[in-house]
């Protein structure tokens, strides 16, 4: 009875995480909600006694995946709040209104990827801990992959790229670190390595078809490389920072 209990929480966690529902129609709400009561309801999520096994590393379960959610919110929150406002300052040429949408917009987008990342995996290991009764490292790749999959593969914004990216360059370097301190490869400098390929690569793409490489990459190299093959038109285009209006005002004069 208990082993049928636990297969029908299981299919019912599972349910809640199929991508139509929880992405395509939006209803994350509803998703948190179920989940959130699945969780409460569950005798195996609840706080442990002194006569239960407890594989999770913390006291409740539920509290660990709403903290989880709420640093999720605030980390993503803080760094793409700064980020945003930096880049539409230095690079938009906009109103303030839509400046600021973008801003809010963007941050509001980071944020919710990451909570919902932690919250979901968080909640989807300890339902595995607690059925197979043991805390394994299988059970952080399989709810990697499939929350993984839901929250960002399923959803290829600007910002969700950004930060796929941002993980593979940190996954790859602690990879080969890994590999190196467990001597499965010699010890070498990896970084330098890392360096010629990436900009040998980079350039490649970059002179042999342009739209293979990311959009925002692809711009600030036609700035770096192909602008400046244009004709000069006056010395002051050698200065490496943008000329006031003013100067160029009092330079036609």
């Amino acid at each position: 009875m208990k082993r049928k209990y636990e297969n029908n929480l299981l299919f019912h966690v599972f349910n809640i995480l199929e991508i139509n529902y929880f992405l395509e129609k939006k209803l994350f709400f509803d998703s948190f909600l179920s989940l959130f009561l699945i969780i409460n309801k569950n005798p195996l999520m609840s706080e442990p006694t002194s006569n239960c096994n407890h594989p999770c590393p913390h006291k409740s379960c539920m509290i660990s995946a709403l903290r989880g959610l709420r640093n999720g919110i605030y980390y993503g929150g803080r760094i793409r709040l700064m980020h945003s406002l930096v880049m539409a300052i230095l690079f938009r040429n906009d109103s303030p209104k839509n400046m600021l949408r973008e801003v809010l917009i963007n941050t509001y987008q980071h944020a919710k990827s990451l909570g919902l990342f932690v919250f979901f995996y968080k909640s989807l290991v300890c339902l595995l801990n607690r059925l197979r009764g043991k805390n394994s490292k299988k059970h952080a790749v399989l709810s990697g992959f499939v929350v993984g999959l839901l929250v960002f593969g399923m959803n290829q914004s600007s910002i969700n790229y950004q930060i796929i990216l941002y993980l593979l360059s940190r996954v790859v370097v602690g990879g080969v670190q890994r590999f190196a301190k467990k001597k499965k490869i010699g010890k070498m400098r990896f970084f330098p390595y890392l360096a010629m390929i990436c900009w040998a690569s980079g350039m490649v793409l970059f002179e042999i078809d342009q739209k293979a490489l990311q959009s925002s990459m692809a711009s600030s190299l036609v700035y770096l490389f192909k602008e400046s093959d244009k004709p000069m038109k006056h010395w002051t285009e050698l200065i490496p920072f943008e000329k006031p209006v003013i100067l160029d005002k009092l330079m036609k004069f």
